[in-house]
C-alpha cells in the first residue's frame, strides 16, 4: 500500500514540487522510508521539512530508530507524537501523507477538516484507507455462526468509495480522486489471519459494535475457526479480502 500510495504521487507531480511533508500515522516508517529514499533521488531534501507524527510513541520511536539506522536523521526530520485527528501545526504544509490511518479515526468528518487547515494554499492530501468489503470472510462467518439471536456484525465498519468522496467534497477538497483496488491475503491457518488483524491494530474489526471484549467462549471461538477455515480456505491457504483506496484531494 505504501509503495503504490508513492507511485500515486509521483504520477500527480506535486510530490517534487513541496517544500514541507506532514505524515500521519507513520507507524514502523514503511511509507516514511520510501517518501525519503524518493527525496534523496530527486534532491529535494536538502530543501524540504518532514514532519513524521504517530499517536503511538512506541510506533514512532521505531519509526525513527529505523530511519537513524539508515542514515536518514542528518536531513531536514521532525518526530512528534501527535493524534493525526487533533494536528497542531506551527505553520501549514504543502503536502499530508498517511497511510492505512484513517479506518481508525472516530470522526473522519472532523480529521478531514483539520487535514484541509493544516495544509497550505493548493497543498495535497495522499492517503489509503480500506473499503467496506475489507474482512467480508470474517463479516459472513460471525452473520453465519453461534445462536441465530446472538448474531451480530462486528464492530469495525469500513467506509464506501462514495462515501469518502462526499466527506472529502464537503470538507473543501477539489481535484478528488479515489482509485479502490483489492487484494487478497493467505495464512496458513485461521489463528494467523486474527494474529495478523491484531498485529496491524484492527482488532476491533472482531469487536461487536457495543464494544465488548469478553463475548466469544471457547465453543463460540471454535466454531468460527471452522467454518472460516471450511469455507475461506483454497489452495494456497486460508485468506481475507482487503477493499483499498488510494485517495488524493487537494485544498481549494
Amino acid at each position: 500500500m505504501a509503495g503504490e500510495l508513492l507511485k500515486l504521487m509521483k504520477r500527480t507531480g506535486l510530490i517534487n514540487q513541496v517544500q514541507s511533508v506532514l505524515e500521519i500515522g507513520c507507524g514502523t516508517g514503511y511509507l516514511t522510508e520510501l517518501i525519503l529514499q524518493f527525496l534523496i533521488s530527486q534532491n529535494k531534501l536538502i530543501t524540504s521539512e518532514l514532519l513524521i507524527t504517530d499517536i503511538s510513541a512506541e510506533m514512532l520511536n521505531i519509526c525513527q530508530n529505523k530511519i537513524n539506522a539508515a542514515g536518514y536523521l542528518k536531513h531536514q526530520l521532525s518526530f512528534k507524537q501527535m493524534d493525526g485527528e487533533q494536528i497542531i501545526l506551527d505553520h501549514p504544509v504543502d503536502l499530508i501523507v498517511a497511510n492505512a490511518v484513517f479506518q481508525w479515526f472516530l470522526d473522519l468528518n472532523k480529521a478531514l477538516r483539520q487535514i484541509n487547515k493544516a495544509l497550505s494554499a493548493r497543498g495535497s492530501l495522499f492517503f489509503t484507507t480500506f473499503g467496506e468489503t475489507t474482512f467480508q470472510e470474517l463479516h459472513q462467518t460471525f452473520q453465519n455462526t453461534g445462536n441465530s439471536k446472538k448474531q451480530f456484525q462486528p464492530g469495525q465498519q469500513f467506509i464506501t468509495a462514495p462515501e469518502l468522496q462526499a466527506i472529502m467534497t464537503a470538507q473543501n477538497f477539489t481535484a478528488i480522486k479515489i482509485i479502490k483496488v483489492f487484494h487478497r491475503q493467505y495464512f496458513p491457518q485461521v489463528r494467523d489471519l486474527f494474529k495478523a488483524i491484531k498485529k496491524i491494530g484492527a482488532a476491533n474489526a472482531c469487536t461487536p459494535a457495543n464494544g465488548s471484549i469478553a463475548y466469544l467462549g471457547k465453543k463460540r471461538y471454535q466454531e468460527i475457526l471452522d467454518y472460516y477455515q471450511t469455507n475461506y480456505c483454497d489452495t494456497q491457504g486460508v485468506y481475507c479480502t482487503y477493499e483499498i483506496l488510494y485517495c488524493y484531494g487537494r485544498r481549494s
